[in-house]
């Protein structure tokens, strides 16, 4: 069974001030989709990676609910092979 949540419809934080006719049950899914939809997501907004890469069509690897920088993820693997090759000397 779902774990179900109260939210605002219009994205925002619950207060005194928050309309009943603006609260709808959901579970989290629904929460994640309805803010990504909108364009609230936090992770959305991000356009480079940790590392100063652009996030944009050529670098950025997208899966479902995740982005990865190539940029990153190629030094990953130089690195990781290079500390392979030196623990088998």
């Amino acid at each position: 069974m779902p774990n179900y949540r109260f939210k605002d419809l219009t994205g925002q934080v619950f207060g005194l001030l928050t309309a009943v006719s603006h609260i709808f049950e959901g579970t989290n899914t629904d929460n994640h989709a309805d803010m990504v939809a909108k364009g609230r997501h936090g992770q959305l907004k991000k356009t480079h990676c940790k590392y100063g890469h652009p996030f944009d069509e050529a670098n950025a690897l997208t899966a479902p609910g995740r982005r990865r920088c190539r940029l990153c993820m190629k030094m990953y693997a130089a690195n990781a092979a290079a500390q392979k090759g030196a623990s088998t000397r």
